[in-house]
């Protein structure tokens, strides 16, 4: 929002605090990911670790991919409105929430546990580490 309204009004400070503050969650988010998947790749066995997941798949192939649009749409007119309705801190909350969060997370994660398997301390299939 702070970026948007500073280029609406142009005022540079807000815009860059705007665009601070969605790199500063960006990368929380991303860090939460990669947390996740250490955990998770370290206490799980391979047989119990289902990695990549049929979810974080389905996010890279054209259905995925189509119903993340349907979802976008959607939100993105619904925020629009709401910040024309003068009621928009709670929407702009949520709209962030369907579009950035889970593919920030699903990708952290995907690149720590690839980056893991790379470093050869844990196999992806075999029961043993080597």
């Amino acid at each position: 929002m702070g970026f948007t309204f500073g280029t609406t009004v142009r005022n540079k400070e807000l815009v860059i605090k705007g665009i601070k503050n969605e790199l500063v969650s960006l990368l929380i988010c991303t860090m939460i990911g990669s947390i996740l998947s250490i955990i998770a790749t370290v206490t799980l066995t391979p047989e119990k670790r289902d990695w990549p997941s049929d979810e974080m798949i389905s996010r890279g192939d054209i259905l995925g991919l189509t119903s993340g649009v349907l979802i976008a749409i959607p939100s993105g007119i619904a925020t629009a409105l709401s910040t024309l309705g003068k009621n928009s801190s709670g929407m702009v909350g949520v709209a962030i929430s369907l579009s950035l969060l889970p593919p920030a997370v699903n990708a952290a994660m995907c690149w720590t546990y690839e980056l893991m398997l790379m470093s050869n301390k844990y196999s992806r299939n075999e029961g043993d580490t080597t």
